[in-house]
């Protein structure tokens, strides 16, 4: 990194974290920085005690403006993940900013991002445990090591009201982390109820296996979660209803379009036939006139 880059990323830093500032004066400043600073090779994707610029811009609770000057004149990646596995986009979803994330994401920022520990930014908000301590560190103590950091990180971070937003933004809801667990599998083990709805109802699959071949529903079951249990059951049914229904209204609309075409069809076929019918009929007719003149011609000749 030049060190230019990392002068500049100081200053814009130490301008983002004033809190003395307005959201006007954070722009002007950090505009007039970036002017004085620009250079072909000036990049802020710069990590200073853990955190970016843009990061610190996405969780400044100062609107999408700034995020979006940074984003347009291509100062800073938008997916770029610290050392702590942070991006601008956990930041403001911690917010529930969702302003901020949408400028972000029209910046570039991937709603299914991989972090280098194997997860996802949904994930992480569904690891979010809802229940007291107690129960929520059992229910941690019980996901597997590969993601305890996560779920650490995500007891700051994530929540069901986060993890709606991220789906409303084109998050995959059935994405695989590590071990092929999705957000459900993660929801079911720290036993978050809200994230697990938010989740079913925007299209998670409860029986899609993980590597170990166990499901969400297999994990409930496995913990003895009847609350979590009758949640993925009940919106599991509601969800194959409508799917079911849905199949149904596609299959009368499939018959009747065939219907349709078949009378259509006939109708064609009939309308075909009548118009040759017509046109044997007028050559008949045709003939039969002409030889009345001709049967005309003759008596009228043998009068003469």
């Amino acid at each position: 990194m030049a060190p230019s880059s990392s002068a500049a990323a100081s200053r814009v830093l130490a301008i983002l974290l004033d809190t003395s500032l307005t959201p006007l004066d954070c722009l002007t400043l950090v505009s007039s920085e970036l002017v004085s600073a620009a250079s072909p090779e000036l990049s802020l994707d710069v990590e200073i005690n853990q955190t970016t610029p843009l990061i610190a811009a996405a969780s400044a609770g100062h609107g999408p403006d700034l995020v979006t000057s940074l984003l347009s004149q291509n100062y800073c990646s938008a997916n770029f993940v610290t050392s702590t596995g942070n991006t601008a986009l956990r930041a403001a979803t911690t917010l529930g900013d969702g302003d901020v994330m949408k400028a972000l994401i029209q910046g570039g920022a991937s709603v299914d991002l991989e972090t280098s520990r194997g997860t996802c930014l949904i994930a992480a908000c569904a690891l979010t445990s809802n229940v007291d301590d107690e129960e929520g560190a059992a229910a941690g103590s019980e996901v597997d090591v590969a993601l305890q950091a996560d779920v650490d990180h995500a007891r700051h971070q994530g929540d069901a009201a986060a993890a709606a937003l991220l789906l409303g933004f084109g998050a995959d809801p059935n994405k695989e982390i590590r071990s092929g667990m999705t957000a459900l599998h993660a929801a079911v083990k720290a036993r978050n109820l809200s994230a697990a709805k938010v989740l079913l109802e925007r299209g998670a699959d409860a029986r899609r296996p993980n590597a170990d071949g166990i499901s969400a529903l297999d994990l409930c079951e496995k913990t003895a979660d009847v609350a979590m249990a009758s949640v993925l059951c009940t919106l599991t049914l509601a969800s194959d209803s409508e799917a079911a229904l849905a199949a149904s209204k596609a299959r009368e609309a499939d018959a009747r379009r065939a219907a349709d075409a078949e009378h259509e069809a006939a109708l064609a076929e009939v309308k075909a036939s009548s118009e040759i019918a017509t046109k044997e009929v007028n050559a008949k007719v045709a003939a039969l006139r002409a030889e009345t003149e001709q049967l005309r011609a003759r008596f009228m000749k043998r009068g003469s």
